[in-house]
Order: C-alpha cells, then sequence, then structure tokens
C-alpha cells in the first residue's frame, strides 16, 4: 500500500459515487416519466433505481454514438445531466425527513459510523482488483479496439468487415467507452464492471438487511423475499477476491450481475403478489429494462430475459393502471429497435452473427463470412482448438466437454448440489403433498431452466451461464424450504436453511479458507494501462494502410485502423474519410483507386508511468 495508490483508490471510490447520483438521477426521472412517483408504495430500492438509471444511459449512449464518437464532449453532459436529475430525488427524500419518516437515534448513527467506512473499504478493495493487469485474452483480440472506435468515431457502417469481431454489438462497449472519458481518464476498463460489481452487492445487502437487524425475520418471512439474495452473497465475495472479469471490458461479466439481480427481484416480485399486492408497477418497469439491456449486452441472454417478458406480460394482462407499463413497452421497443439499426450499420444483419434478416448494403458481409464465423463460434463453445466441420452436426463433442466442466469443481459443484436439491424436492413433493411448493413458486425457475437450456443447445461454453449454474441450486433450496417452512418453525427451520446454505456454498468456502489471509491479496501499484503489442503494417490492393500485431492475434489497444486478419480486399467506402466504413466489395466501374492513406492516429494521453512494483 502506498499513497499513489491510495490516491488512485480514492478517485475511483468518487467516481463510483457520481456514477450512483448520476443513474438514481436517471433511473428517478425515467419512473416519474413513465407515472411512477418516488412517493408510490411500490417504488423500488434506491439501488434498483440506480441499476434503472444504467439502462437508460446505455439507450441514451447507443443513439448518440449513431452522430457522434463517445468523447468526452458527448458523454459528459450525459452524465451532469443525470447529477442535476438527482437534486428533485433528494428533495424528496429530504422533505420526507422532516416529516419524521426517518427517526434519528444513536444507535442508528452508531450503526452508520461502524458501516459507512466498512462498506467504503470494501468498494476500495474491489477498486483495487479491478485496477490489476488484464487477464481476458478477448479483451486483447477486439474488446480494446472496440471500445477506441466508439472513443474516436461515430458509427461506422461495415466495421465489421475490417476484424468480423468488431461487428459484435454489445451496448456493454458503449457503457465502457463512456467512463474512459476520452481522452482525459481512459481507465473505464477499470471502472466498467467493478461498479456494476458495487451496485449488485449494494442492491443484495439493501435486501437482506432486515435479516440482519432481525434474524427472526428470515424464518418469519417467506422464502422468496430474502432467501434467494442471502444466497448470492458468497458468490459475490468470490467474484470480488477471484474473478478476472473486474478488471476487464469484457461484456460476459455484466450479465452474471444482471441474472443475479433479475432473479432476487422476481422473486420478491412473486412473493409480495402472493401476500395480495396486486400493484407492483415500479418492480415490474425495472425488471422489463433490465432484462431488455441484458439482451442488449449479452444477446446469450435472451432465453433468460425472454421468460421474464412473459411473467412481465400475464402481470401487465391482469393489473389496473397499465399506462406505466405501455410507457416502459415503448421504450423497450426503442432499445430493440436502437440495437438492430446498429447491427444493421456494423454488419448488414440485425441478429449478427446470423444472416437472418440480411439486407444487402454495399458494406454488408458476405454471407458465406458470416457463416464461418457463426459455425466457429457454436464450435469452439463445444470442443476448442477443433475445426467446426468435425464438431457441427453430431454429439461426438459432449463427453470431452462434459470432462472438462467437471474437471472445474467451482463449476461441477453447483450441478451436483441442483441435482441432490432437485431430489430432495421431489420427494418431499411427493410425499408432503400439503407443504409442497405452489405454482407461482415453481416458476421462478422458469428463466434459469430456459436459460441454460438455450445456453446448452447454442454456445455451451461455461463462461456464458457461470451466474445460471450457481441460481440453479439456489432456486431450488429456496422451493425446499418453502415446503419445511410449511412444517416445521423456529430452530428446526433455522437448521434447514443453515444445511442448504452450506450445501450450495462449501465448495466456495473451501476457497476462502485456502486463500486465508491472501484472500485479501491485490496490486498495490494504482491504475495500469492496457497491454500493447508490437505492431506492423500492411498494405490492402485499394492501398488502405493497416495495423497488424506481430507475435499474436491480440491488438490490445493498437492505433487505428487495426486487424489481427489482413484482407487484401478491404477498402474505404469513401478513400478521404474512415468514418464512411469499410467494405470487401468491389466498386462500381471496376479497378477502385487507391486510397488516401487514412490520417495519423491521434495520440491517447496515458496515466503517468507506475512506480517498480
Amino acid at each position: 500500500m502506498n499513497l499513489h495508490h491510495l490516491q488512485a483508490v480514492a478517485l475511483a471510490l468518487a467516481i463510483y459515487l457520481m456514477l450512483a447520483v448520476s443513474y438514481i438521477g436517471w433511473g428517478a426521472t425515467a419512473l416519474r416519466v413513465l407515472g411512477i412517483g418516488a412517493n408510490d408504495p411500490d417504488y423500488p430500492s434506491r439501488p434498483l433505481a440506480a441499476w434503472l438509471g444504467w439502462a437508460v444511459t446505455l439507450l441514451v449512449f447507443q443513439i448518440l454514438h449513431f452522430f457522434l464518437p463517445l468523447n468526452a464532449a458527448a458523454v459528459l453532459p450525459v452524465f451532469g445531466l443525470g447529477a442535476i436529475l438527482f437534486v428533485p430525488a433528494a428533495i424528496v427524500q429530504y422533505r420526507r425527513w422532516r416529516g419524521g419518516a426517518y427517526a434519528f437515534t444513536w444507535k442508528t448513527a452508531a450503526l452508520a459510523a461502524v458501516l459507512l467506512p466498512a462498506a467504503a473499504a470494501a468498494a476500495g478493495f474491489v477498486a483495487t482488483q479491478a485496477m490489476m493487469p488484464e487477464m481476458i485474452m478477448d479483451s486483447g483480440l477486439y474488446h480494446y479496439n472496440k471500445i477506441r472506435w466508439l472513443n474516436e468515431y461515430p458509427l461506422v457502417p461495415g466495421l465489421a468487415n475490417l476484424h468480423m469481431r468488431l461487428g459484435f454489438n454489445s451496448a456493454f462497449f458503449h457503457y465502457t467507452a463512456a467512463l474512459n472519458v476520452y481522452p482525459y481518464f481512459n481507465h473505464g476498463r477499470s471502472i466498467a464492471n467493478s461498479f456494476l460489481y458495487v451496485l449488485t452487492a449494494a442492491y443484495l445487502i439493501g435486501v437482506v438487511l432486515p435479516v440482519f437487524r432481525n434474524p427472526r425475520a428470515l424464518l418469519e418471512a417467506h422464502p422468496f423475499r430474502y432467501v434467494p439474495a442471502l444466497f448470492c452473497l458468497p458468490y459475490m465475495l468470490y467474484l470480488a477476491r477471484f474473478s478476472p472479469e473486474l478488471s476487464s471490458p469484457t461484456p460476459d461479466f455484466a450479465p452474471f450481475l444482471l441474472q443475479m439481480n433479475l432473479f432476487a427481484e422476481l422473486a420478491r416480485g412473486i412473493e409480495a403478489w402472493t401476500r395480495g399486492e396486486r400493484r407492483q408497477h415500479g418492480r415490474a418497469v425495472a425488471i422489463a429494462l433490465l432484462a431488455g439491456s441484458a439482451i442488449a449486452v449479452k444477446a446469450s441472454n435472451l432465453a433468460f430475459a425472454g421468460t421474464i417478458f412473459v411473467f412481465l406480460l400475464w402481470y401487465a394482462i391482469v393489473a389496473a393502471g397499465r399506462r406505466p407499463l405501455a410507457l416502459a413497452a415503448g421504450l423497450l421497443f426503442l432499445m430493440g429497435g436502437v440495437w438492430i439499426a446498429t447491427n444493421y450499420m456494423l454488419s448488414g444483419a440485425p441478429l449478427y452473427p446470423s444472416n437472418a434478416g440480411r439486407i444487402e448494403f454495399d458494406w454488408a458481409i458476405p454471407t458465406d463470412r458470416v457463416t464461418e464465423l457463426q459455425n466457429w463460434i457454436l464450435s469452439w463453445a463445444r470442443q476448442p482448438m477443433r475445426h467446426w466441420s468435425k464438431v457441427i452436426g453430431h454429439w461426438d463433442w459432449f463427453l470431452p466437454w462434459l470432462g472438462s466442466l467437471l474437471l472445474r469443481p467451482y463449476l461441477c459443484h453447483p450441478l451436483f448440489a441442483a441435482c441432490g436439491l432437485a431430489v430432495a424436492v421431489g420427494v418431499t413433493s411427493l410425499l408432503r403433498r400439503a407443504e409442497r411448493p405452489r405454482l407461482p413458486e415453481w416458476s421462478l425457475g422458469l428463466p434459469v431452466a430456459a436459460g441454460l437450456a438455450f445456453w446448452f443447445f447454442t454456445a455451451p461454453a461455461t463462461r456464458f451461464a457461470e451466474a445460471m449454474l450457481f441460481l440453479l441450486p439456489i432456486f431450488l433450496a429456496t422451493l425446499l424450504l418453502c415446503s419445511e417452512q410449511r412444517m416445521v418453525r423456529g430452530w428446526r427451520l433455522a437448521l434447514a436453511a443453515a444445511a442448504l446454505f452450506a450445501a450450495i456454498n462449501w465448495q466456495l468456502g473451501s476457497y476462502f479458507l485456502k486463500a486465508g489471509s491472501g484472500y485479501f491479496h491485490a496490486d498495490a501499484a494504482g491504475w495500469q494501462t492496457a497491454k500493447k503489442e508490437e505492431l506492423r503494417q500492411k498494405t490492402t490492393t485499394s492501398g488502405l494502410k493497416l495495423y497488424l500485431p506481430k507475435g499474436s492475434n491480440r491488438s490490445w489497444d493498437a492505433p487505428l485502423p487495426c486487424t489481427p486478419y489482413f484482407d487484401p480486399n478491404l477498402r474505404l467506402r469513401d478513400p478521404q474519410d474512415m468514418a464512411a466504413g469499410f467494405t470487401v466489395q468491389p466498386p462500381e466501374g471496376g479497378t477502385p483507386p487507391p486510397s488516401a492513406p487514412p490520417p495519423k492516429p491521434r495520440k491517447r494521453p496515458h496515466a503517468r508511468k507506475q512506480p517498480p512494483k
């Protein structure tokens, strides 16, 4: 620990706070526009309102990028406007305090004096982990390059022709590019996933806070109110120390967090409905927009989020006063339209990497290349390092895939726990018909089951289903507690809950015990810049000069235009303007004249040199 590192952590915490204020402002305003006031009893929690604001700004950044690069001039007004919109929400809370809604006690003050520094220390530990060196190889392959295009240019037609992975349209990259505040900060990769982690932790802890104040609440309330959030906390602790995604701009980490938030909040909604709370518009709107954002961040969330939309559709049919829900549906359609339009601009297809709905724009990627890429994605997720023709179309990959899964206790243990709990739930349902779970309780598992089925039959790489593998045993344990609560009370129910908690999390507990005090180990070098790769230049037949990495296919944070795969047919649609886009189709009228070399890349300022370790 040194002064340089402490300054970096303090800056990260200040950024977290500013982002939380801005996102709460956007979320509160979105709810107010939809007709849900801050005094409504179904108004979502503050962390969930911040998540809602994050979803709204994702849409704003995607729309802005049609016309502007996501540099400081474009993103600072968005964050600043969110801070201004926070003021009315703060005034509402101040008036509630003056009205006696929040009673001051010395016990509460003492508790706050302990918890606030502890929360700051925990967030500082997460920020420190997020500053560590990059470890995700896909980030070097295209994540940094994609973010650099977002920072330096508006939406570029046919960008996937330069590097096919640049056509992957994840709204998470817009969020990360905005956090770079380009060209002044450029550490968005350390803030992006770590802030969402802190926001998720705040949401889950806020849900279970009544249990910390009164442990009996866990036994007296319906299990759906507290158990899913409580059982997710060990997984969050594991991610804080051992996940390399915290320090990466990868879009694979945010879906884990979104799925946990959606799962816990859906469980709370089902529990509230069974208690007779028929108006839950605030919760329904937040869940709907988060589910839509989950798809925009990672299309593999389609089944998980789509099943949640079925819940929301049913709720909209039976609920009264549907105007906020109709407006939220319109916002969802706008999100989907912007996402599809961006896909068309990048690749010529709305569901890239798929040829479905493809339009023959001059920048559209050739169909055979898209099919080849799709086959590689599907086969690599099943059996890496083999040609897709030897994997796609049969099940020979299954046993090697299963063997690789079983060699990873961290991921296979939740499956074993789920199998044992499924047997216990089945036996309980057969032998205790009066105490077996009700239909609404069973329905909580539909998003997880649909998500896992979709994952397995499309691209079953384990990293795409990590959160769902943990949510499955949590769902089954919650079901079992529903049955137990109807039969036993007191210490027996507490013992059953503790046994289920241990059965799900003992594998994670072994990692914590093995790490010991080393769990808190972190690199104290402060902000660290992205990796660099030695580059070479190569010229296409049209005269376009490209940067290519010398020793690998990882270009990391290379100047533009950069690609790991050289295509001699690549050319600019306008020889004088790189923002006009790329194409591999020959121009009308024969051989194109040589393109003028692209403008010299602008130098990106970097953080000052780090002290030696």
